[in-house]
């Protein structure tokens, strides 16, 4: 009896291992399909994040092992459109400036993907592409962030606190189908002063 508990402790853990923050199972498989298609960065430098938010440099993603949310939760204080990708040949990444209002990339097809950083423990965050608002199925990837090496990464592992979250949505379905190219999101910070950040891109496509 004591063996058959002790393989299913074993078993228990194993399973775990590849549950990020946010509840969905993140396999190996699927993070190396995203970086293939989304191609943007897994690291994102304090420096890049505050003045510009570009990309610092390019990374493949790793394990999500472990991350420790239980330390002191940051408010809310960034929320940044990173990148806009698209798995169209040719096109690929493009790094979002602080301050650019429209993408400089004409888009098309069925996947086009929005990378959001989010420094700070929000309530939820809430996105809309031309007034639609995005429900779970167009959110796909969530990953915690943690402060690493003078930027913020998804590779966390312990002892790596984790300080936000990564979002990743894919707008292109509701472009292809005419709606807006306006992408607006939000969230709330739930920890005081309760602040709501906000940030909005046109993303130009082409039928």
């Amino acid at each position: 009896m004591l063996k058959f508990m002790h393989v299913l402790t074993i078993a228990a853990v194993f399973s775990c291992t590849f549950i990020t923050q946010s509840g969905f199972a993140q396999d190996k498989q699927t993070r190396k399909t995203e970086v293939f298609v989304g191609g943007a960065s897994d690291f994102l430098s304090f420096s890049a994040l505050s003045k510009t938010g570009k990309t610092a440099n390019s990374a493949e993603a790793m394990d999500i092992i472990n991350p420790q949310p239980d330390a002191s939760a940051p408010p809310l204080t960034k929320l940044y459109i990173q990148s806009v990708c698209t798995s169209s040949a040719g096109t690929g990444c493009e790094t979002i400036s602080s301050g650019q209002v429209s993408t400089a990339v004409t888009y098309t097809g069925s996947s086009v993907y929005v990378y959001e950083w989010e420094i700070g423990y929000g309530s939820g965050m809430i996105a809309t592409q031309g007034g639609e608002q995005l429900n779970p199925n167009y959110l796909t990837q969530k990953l915690p962030l943690c402060a690493v090496s003078g930027g913020y990464s998804t590779n966390c592992k312990t002892p790596f606190t984790v300080v936000g979250y990564r979002y990743v949505w894919n707008v292109g379905n509701l472009l292809n189908q005419g709606f807006a190219e306006n992408f607006v999101s939000q969230d709330n910070s739930v920890i005081y002063p309760y602040n709501t950040l906000a940030a909005t891109l046109t993303i130009v496509y082409n039928h």
